[in-house]
Formats: C-alpha cells, sequence, structure tokens
C-alpha cells in the first residue's frame, strides 16, 4: 500500500480477480457477493493509505464527550446512506445512459419452459459488477476516510482507531 501508485494497482488487482471469477447467467448472489467483499477491500484499503497520509502520521486520541458522540454516529449513518444512494443512482443511470442495464430484472418465468429464465448479456453483466463493487468501493471508502475528514472540517474529530 505504500507504493506510489498502490491505490491503482489495487483496483487493477481486484479487476482480475473478478475477471477470473465466473461470470454465471443469470446472475448468481455468489458472484454479486465476490463483487461486494472486492468493493469493500479496494474501498478500505484506499481510504486507509488516504486517511493515513492526510493525517500525516498523528494518531491521537479525541475525546469529545458522549454527546458529540453519539452525534458523530448518526452523522456518520447519514453519511453512508446517502453516499450509497447517490452513487448508486449516478452510476445506473450512466451506465442506462451507455445502453448497458446494470440492474437487472427479476427472473420470468416462459411459456415455453417450466422453469425461471433471466435473460442477461455479458456487458449488462459487467455493468451490474461494476455497480456493486464502485458503490461499496465508495461505502468503505467513505467510512475509513471520508467520514473522519468531514467531522474534523465539523470540529468532532476522530482517532484512527474509533
Amino acid at each position: 500500500l505504500e507504493m506510489p501508485y498502490g491505490g491503482v494497482a489495487l483496483a487493477l488487482y481486484i479487476t482480475f480477480v473478478l475477471v477470473l471469477n465466473p461470470q454465471p447467467r443469470p446472475m448468481t448472489p455468489t458472484f454479486m457477493q465476490n463483487c461486494t467483499v472486492s468493493g469493500l477491500i479496494l474501498g478500505c484499503a484506499l481510504g486507509f493509505r488516504m486517511e493515513t497520509t492526510r493525517r500525516q502520521g498523528r494518531i491521537g486520541g479525541y475525546d469529545i464527550g458522549p454527546t458529540l458522540l453519539v452525534l458523530r454516529t448518526l452523522l456518520g449513518y447519514a453519511i453512508v446512506i446517502v453516499a450509497r444512494m447517490v452513487m448508486k443512482k449516478v452510476l445506473v443511470f450512466l451506465f442506462r445512459q451507455a445502453g448497458f442495464e446494470p440492474s437487472p430484472a427479476k427472473p420470468v418465468k416462459r411459456a415455453e419452459s417450466a422453469q425461471l429464465q433471466q435473460e442477461i448479456s455479458g456487458w449488462d453483466l459487467w455493468a451490474a459488477a461494476v455497480v456493486k463493487t464502485t458503490v461499496y468501493a465508495g461505502l468503505a471508502w467513505t467510512i475509513t476516510c471520508g467520514a473522519p475528514m468531514i467531522f474534523e472540517l465539523l470540529g468532532m474529530p476522530c482517532s484512527m482507531n474509533g
């Protein structure tokens, strides 16, 4: 994580791992869970690196009192919820504008078939995976770097360990 382009290398590695995973059609929960976990790992690693760089080694603890601690926790939840909503809406909109369907419909029962089928193209599956991975990477980054930055600006700083 300390190499100059560690974030880029990690993003390429996560992409490589996701490409190596089997990409079943219809999408399976396992594949989307791999996207989620990959996004969380990427976001935590990038966020931690950016936060330690931003703090320049300052780890110190801050005693802000129980009232501000509860306020900071509630504000943190709100930041995460809003960040997820905004990121997902923007990414889905952008992919739809580009002609992809990143949110495929639920499987439907075909008249000629006794089983449920879901038709999804490879590129739509790719778009769904990119949205899932990017949203969760963004959430993890928000938790590890974005929210502490906002808390510090609002006068409610938090230490690196909680």
